[in-house]
């Protein structure tokens, strides 16, 4: 039986960085019965050598998968790294 394992990391793989800043405000203005709320919010976060999962197509095997990155690299985003374990 052949069968391909999907699982594992490259001997040069580096940590996931990541940096991030966020800030908010909240303002609320009260002139008797009437109030006047205002809020916001911002998000910064920058990654380096993320890490993640890329889904197999709906349509595909998740067994199969490495042989059609192989076969059509096309099925699966641009960037997309299917590791090959070995010793």
């Amino acid at each position: 039986v052949n069968y391909m394992i999907t699982i594992g990391t490259a001997p040069d793989l580096d940590p996931e960085t990541s940096t991030t800043y966020t800030a908010g405000f909240d303002y609320e203005l009260m002139r008797g019965r009437q109030s006047l709320t205002l809020s916001g919010s911002y998000y910064d976060i920058r990654f380096e050598d993320r890490l993640g999962v890329t889904p197999v197509p709906g349509n595909l095997n998740a067994n199969y998968a490495p042989g059609f990155a192989f076969a059509d690299p096309g099925l699966f985003p641009e960037g997309t790294v299917i590791f090959f374990p070995s010793e």
